[in-house]
């Protein structure tokens, strides 16, 4: 169990101070959020603060696949995400940590669902040889971005991929606006590589971002996505 250094920590803060309050709150990670790749300096600061605290670096994020996308018409787009995953992927196993997070992109008024469903299947395909070698699981996230918005259609896209280490980044709290999260792990499976926990309340059978609140304070029935899991 880790905490989300983006989400779950104060902001400007030091990566010892991130580490120092993780541990003091008693988990066993952090998940790191990047814009940009860390520094060299970085790594071997996060690399020794992980030892000092026994806390593990558990996966990376990059903020930029909101900016350019697997899913995009534009083949620099999608060769410029294949390449953020690279560096995420390398920098992960450096790390120690077993995966990293993808947000595919988006389907919207330029993408159509088919044009976006079959540039992200084919750009992941062609990094298969890649995420083999370096054997670090690819978790493809469920978000509010009109794509792959159904469990079988998260599981029909993985079982495509055809790769043992791309995988469902599992977001509870996401898919709540319009599904049970455990009826969605029980169609996963073992397709699930990670999974954020984080509790949502529905709004006139919807929602918006403020209705994101803290674990139990929301709709999701805990005990049975525990069950699940």
């Amino acid at each position: 169990k880790g905490l989300n250094q983006g989400f779950a920590l104060p902001k400007g803060i030091s990566h010892r101070q991130e580490f120092e309050m993780t541990k003091k709150a008693g988990f066993d990670g952090i998940e790191f959020n990047l814009t940009d790749p860390f520094t060299a300096e970085e790594m071997e600061e996060i690399k020794a603060l992980s030892k000092e605290f026994g806390i593990h670096v558990l996966s990376l994020v990059s903020d930029l696949h909101w900016q350019y996308h697997l899913t995009s018409n534009n083949p620099a787009d999608r060769k410029r995400s294949q390449e953020i995953i690279k560096e995420l992927v390398t920098q992960a196993k450096e790390l120690g940590a077993d995966s990293v997070l993808v947000v595919p992109g988006t389907v919207n008024e330029n993408v159509t669902y088919v044009e976006a469903y079959n540039n992200a299947l084919n750009a992941l395909i062609e990094l298969k040889p890649f995420l083999e070698e370096m054997k670090i699981n690819v978790g493809i996230e469920n978000v509010w971005n009109k794509f792959l918005i159904t469990a079988f259609e998260m599981r029909d896209f993985i079982d495509a991929v055809d790769c043992p280490y791309v995988g469902s980044y599992f977001d509870a709290g996401n898919v709540a606006i319009n599904a049970f999260p455990e009826y969605w792990i029980e169609i996963l499976g073992k397709r699930i590589k990670k999974v954020h926990i984080k509790d949502f309340r529905a709004c006139d059978s919807g929602g918006v971002l403020s209705t994101f609140v803290d674990l139990g304070e929301g709709d999701i029935r805990w005990n049975r996505v525990m069950k699940a899991l």
